[in-house]
């Protein structure tokens, strides 16, 4: 898991989020505005495995915390593999905003 803070509205975050997801290719399965929740998927495949990403915007203070999480529908993978899409993810957050 991966946690940032950004000094940035919600929007400007979930805005950068869906053009960093779509990059990476995943397809944005769900954006819940109140609760500050993008579900984000990869489709099933020899390379992908059915991966999810879940980016959970909370307020801290005057900050936006950005915690980012993936995981493998079927719990097979390349060990690190995930903790590697979740440091992409960030990282391409951080140069965005």
């Amino acid at each position: 898991m991966e946690k940032n803070k950004f000094y940035c509205s919600k929007h400007a975050i979930i805005n950068a989020a869906a053009d960093v997801l779509h990059e990476k290719k995943f397809y944005i399965v769900e954006i819940n505005d109140k609760s500050g929740l993008i579900v984000a998927e990869q489709g099933l495949s020899l390379t992908s495995l059915g991966k999810t990403v879940i980016l959970k915007i909370q307020e801290a203070d005057t900050q936006m915390e950005v915690t980012v999480e993936c995981s493998n529908k079927f719990n097979i993978g390349i060990p690190g593999f995930a903790k590697s899409i979740e440091k992409r993810v960030m990282n391409q957050l951080i140069r965005d905003l």
